[in-house]
This record gives C-alpha cells, sequence and structure tokens, in this order.
C-alpha cells in the first residue's frame, strides 16, 4: 500500500484517485506487452516528446578551410542526409535522456545489449582543455579506428563529420541527448560547435583504447577494407554487434582525444576493462617517420614474425622507461607464478590478515567496486556484503578477487590486495622476482652513465617495487629512478607519456626511450613522439608484418 498525503481530504483524495488511475494503466500496459517503464523523452533509437531527430547535412566543399570549423558549413541551399543514409554508413544514433543518465534503464540496456562494460565522462572547453585552439584542431584531423567509437552528449555540443560512400563529407550535428556509435574503419572527424563547450560520456568495449589511424595511412587497414567492402557491397551496417567482423578483437572503441587536459583518456571511470587488448600498429611508413626522426645510429635486423623490418634504434636518449611483462621480466612468470600464488592463497591471506587496517582498507575498496560493477551490469561481477560473519564477507572477497583474476582484469582494488599478499611471500622468501639476465648489466651500465630509469607498468608501484626489490638478480631498485602505473595514465594513450616526460623532466619528448613488448601501447607512446622500441622475448605475442618499429631482443641492443 501507498500513503497519499494533501492539504485537505478532498486533495488527497483527488491524488489517491490520480495514483489509481495511473496504477490500472500500468496493468493494462503489462497485459498489452508494453514496458510501462518507458519514458517517452528517453526511448532508444526514436524520436518521442518534441525531442529533435539526429540532423546532418552535406558539407560545403568551398568553404573547408575558409571558414571556421566551428560553424555548420552546409551548402547553399542545404542539402539534409536522413537517417536511412546515415545508417548505411553505420552509423547508429540513439536519442537519451541526458539529465537522466545516470540512472536511465535504457542507456543500461544499450550497453548491455552492445557489450560496453567501460564508460567515463570528459569536459572539453578553453577553460578545461590547455591549448584549446590547437587542441580542437587536433581533433578534426581525418582518421579511422579499429574498434566502434561511441559517444554520449550530456551538454553542449560538437559535429562528427563521416565520409559517405562517395567521399564526401557529411556533418551530424551532435547535441545534449545524442548517442551515436561510429563503426571501425569509417573515417571522420570531430569538431566543437560554436559554443566551445562539450560534456560527453565515452563508452568502450573492454578496456579503453584512443588510438587514432589518420589518412592515408590506415587505408590497408582490414578493418578499412572489411568497412569498404560492406558499404560498396551495401551491406547494412547499422546494429551489427560488437562480436561481428567489424570489430576484429572484441576490445574497446576509440577516440581522437576529447580530454580535459588535451590528451587521451579524462573522466572518471565507472567500469573497468575485462582484457588487456591487443591494437594495431599505424602505417609502417608513418612508424618509421615518427620513431626514427632525427635518428639511426646503428641499425639492428628485428627478428621473430616481424623479421622483415629493418629500423634503426636510435642510441641518443636521456631517459629510459621500461614495461616489465615481456621487457625485463618473462610473462610466464607473472602467469605461472605470481598469479597463481595470489590465486591459492588469497582466502588464507585475509583469514590471517582480516582484523588489521590494511586488509579492511582492500576488502572495502573491493566492495566499492563490486558495487560499481553491479550498477554498471557487468557480467560476472560478485557482491561483498557490508554485514555478515567474517568467513561470508570473505568467502565473496575472495570470490570477487578470482573472478577478475580469471578474465585478466587490473583493477585498482584487486592490484591493491595483490601488492600487499605479495609483499608477504616476497619478504618470506616465496617469491623471487625473475629477471632476463640481460637487465643487470643493463641497469649498471645505464646507472655509470648517469641514465636514469623509471618503470612503467599496469601493475601497481608497490607491486613493482617488490618484483625489482626481491628478484632473483639481487635487489635493483637502486639502479631505479622511479616508478609509474596506470595512476598516471592507460599505456594505450599517447598523453600517458607526455606526462611521464613532463613529470621526469624530459623537455624534448623523443630524448625518452620507451621499451615494451605491447604493440598497442608502442603506438600511443610512438604517437606522442618517443623513442619506441618493441621487444622480442620468448613467449611474446607475435607483431603485424611490416610495423615499422625497431625491434631488440637484449638491452644490448640499446647502447
Amino acid at each position: 500500500g501507498i500513503y497519499v498525503w494533501g492539504k485537505d481530504w478532498r486533495h488527497a483524495k483527488t491524488q489517491a484517485e490520480c495514483l489509481d488511475y495511473l496504477f490500472e494503466a500500468a496493468v493494462k500496459m503489462r497485459q498489452c506487452g508494453i514496458d510501462h517503464t518507458l519514458n517517452p523523452f528517453r526511448h532508444s533509437n526514436t524520436v518521442m516528446g518534441g525531442l529533435k531527430e539526429l540532423e546532418a547535412w552535406y558539407m560545403d566543399p568551398a568553404k573547408e578551410g575558409v571558414e571556421d570549423q566551428r560553424l555548420p558549413q552546409r551548402m547553399e541551399p542545404n542539402v539534409p542526409v536522413n537517417k536511412k543514409v546515415l545508417e548505411e554508413l553505420g552509423v547508429i544514433h540513439w536519442k537519451l535522456d541526458a539529465d537522466a543518465h545516470e540512472n536511465d534503464p535504457h542507456l543500461e540496456k544499450i550497453k548491455a545489449d552492445r557489450g560496453y562494460t567501460y564508460t567515463d565522462v570528459i569536459c572539453v572547453s578553453p577553460d578545461k582543455l590547455p591549448g584549446y585552439e590547437t587542441k580542437i584542431k587536433t581533433f578534426f584531423q581525418e582518421h579511422l579506428h579499429t574498434d566502434e567509437e561511441i559517444r554520449y552528449i550530456l551538454d553542449g555540443g560538437g559535429y562528427f563529420d563521416v565520409r559517405d560512400k562517395d567521399d564526401a563529407w557529411i556533418r551530424i550535428a551532435m547535441r545534449k541527448g545524442d548517442m551515436i556509435t561510429l563503426p571501425a574503419g569509417i573515417y571522420h572527424r570531430f569538431t566543437m560547435d560554436t559554443r566551445n563547450y562539450t560534456k560527453a560520456m565515452r563508452l568502450f568495449v573492454g578496456e579503453p583504447v584512443w588510438t587514432a589511424h589518420n589518412r592515408p595511412g590506415a587505408d590497408g587497414f582490414p578493418e578499412r577494407s572489411q568497412y569498404v567492402q560492406n558499404v560498396i557491397n551495401g551491406t547494412p551496417l547499422a546494429g551489427m554487434p560488437p562480436t561481428s567482423p567489424m570489430i576484429t578483437d572484441g576490445s574497446g572503441g576509440g577516440g581522437q582525444g576529447w580530454a580535459q587536459d588535451g590528451s587521451d583518456g579524462a573522466g572518471a571511470s565507472s567500469s573497468s576493462s575485462t582484457s588487456k587488448k591487443r591494437d594495431r600498429a599505424t602505417d609502417s611508413t608513418d612508424s618509421v617517420s615518427t620513431s626514427t626522426r632525427g635518428r639511426g645510429k646503428s641499425a639492428k635486423k628485428t627478428r621473430g614474425s616481424a623479421a622483415s623490418t629493418t629500423v634503426a634504434i636510435d642510441t641518443d636518449y636521456e631517459a629510459v622507461l621500461l614495461d616489465i611483462e615481456g621487457t625485463t621480466t618473462p610473462i610466464s612468470f607473472v602467469k605461472e607464478e605470481l598469479f597463481p600464488i595470489f590465486s591459492k592463497n588469497v582466502a588464507d591471506f585475509l583469514k590471517k590478515n582480516w582484523t588489521t587496517e590494511e586488509t579492511q582498507a582492500d576488502v572495502q575498496c573491493l566492495r566499492e567496486q563490486a558495487e560499481a560493477d553491479i550498477k554498471a551490469k557487468v557480467k560476472g561481477a560478485v557482491a561483498i556484503p557490508s554485514s555478515g560473519t567474517p568467513t561470508q564477507i570473505q568467502r565473496a572477497a575472495v570470490a570477487s578477487c578470482l573472478w577478475q583474476t580469471s578474465i585478466n582484469r587490473k583493477s585498482g582494488p584487486l592490484k591493491q590486495l595483490q601488492g600487499h599478499l605479495w609483499k608477504y611471500y616476497y619478504e618470506s622468501g616465496d617469491i623471487k622476482g625473475e629477471m632476463y639476465d640481460d637487465i643487470l648489466p643493463a641497469l649498471k651500465r645505464w646507472k655509470k652513465e648517469g641514465t636514469p630509469v623509471y618503470i612503467y607498468s599496469s601493475g601497481s608501484r608497490a607491486a613493482q617495487r617488490l618484483i625489482f626489490g626481491y628478484s632473483d638478480k639481487g635487489d635493483l631498485r637502486p639502479y631505479l629512478s622511479g616508478y609509474f602505473d596506470t595512476k598516471s595514465g592507460a599505456k594505450v594513450e599517447a598523453a600517458s607519456y607526455e606526462n611521464i616526460a613532463e613529470t621526469i623532466g624530459i623537455d624534448d619528448i623523443s630524448k625518452l626511450l620507451f621499451c615494451t613488448d605491447m604493440m598497442n601501447e608502442a603506438t600511443a607512446s610512438t604517437e606522442a613522439g618517443v623513442n619506441t622500441v618493441m621487444f622480442l622475448r620468448p613467449g611474446n605475442g607475435a607483431l603485424p608484418p611490416d610495423h615499422g618499429l625497431p625491434t631488440a631482443t637484449t638491452f644490448q641492443s640499446l647502447f
């Protein structure tokens, strides 16, 4: 039952009668198979309640490069583009209630249906984006992504420009409440409108990736070829699920920039990714010109999957930034020793240390992460109760940890607990951080030459100190100048490397040498202008042929 109030009994009676009418209508709607919870102002893919349909038009080529990019640049007379044309290009649009985005069941349904597991919200405006005028010109460069791009305008607005089948520009006006998906392989660009303000939600499948591949360097990408073939053949792309051939690796969509500091990746995430993905490199010619600019002291032949590529390694650098897995340490050590130790011992570790403030803080962080996951309807998320017996809470916490470990998730709360558990086993002598034999001589040489060496890993800084402090080559921490983790930014974002270079005081970012085995990390660092070398170690993943980056099998190649 319900209680109804009013200024007098007549008013209360009227209120009750109104509610009774609404309840009766809801029951009849359900009997007719109509979802009575739908708000007509939020209904997906439908224009209702007076909200405007997505507006698009052909751009005037004569105004390109003449008028400010933030102006509409319509043809005269205007040549509108209807929804069907956009759908044939693979563009999907929804009209939602932006004011209700935090608790919108229709947004949640879209996320669940299309597998969007990670979101963040960013603001772009002159007062939030240093170098605003320069940055918006960067966003306006024509590019594509290897994954679909999803944007939801919560306030303000802007324009997405997409190429049609004849390579003409179509401008799409993005206003408050507009949510759009652009397929992988479509050439496009983004610009602000004259309001110079956009607040947008970015959505991704899995780990967020913002790598943009500019035209014409991306013409040969498989995603571009697939997209062109589908468009030319008239195959409808709109409505494709993320598991379709257009989304080749099940990973997150990308965008160029849209960050508060002019880089990729500003904003608060509401759900973490489910896997560490590998992205494709940029066109080999572009990669070589970026990674070898002003370099080339000694040519090194690549090996393994990239044996056909020969790119010089630049040995003129002022600081070194090292990845861990696959670079300093065998991937097998992390996967076959560190993670199994955690999985086998997390239950006993929680039980033994349950009353400590550190463990209680770790569990609380896991609980908050689980609550956010459940709210975002992340499949497999395990709730951790705040009340109950210690055994009940511990079992739930263990189940959450094992689930995250099973999908190779690297959430902050999980990494924090892992670091505390590993610290216990490192200090007891049960774990020794495994290092490649060439790391100690290289560290000694860099130390002697006065070259600072830093670590950048998705593992927490505490975990990084442990693996180098308790390594099978001894305590290597005296050779290291600092540690960076994802608090400095995701490793697949160019802005992260710019932030690190600024933090360590490198004025010329090309003087920073970054060593990694991950192609998507190398793509991001190269985009930032970092001197990047791919490491080919036993057990590392294969590289794309003719990727255009210098490679090494040992650190001795870097001297």
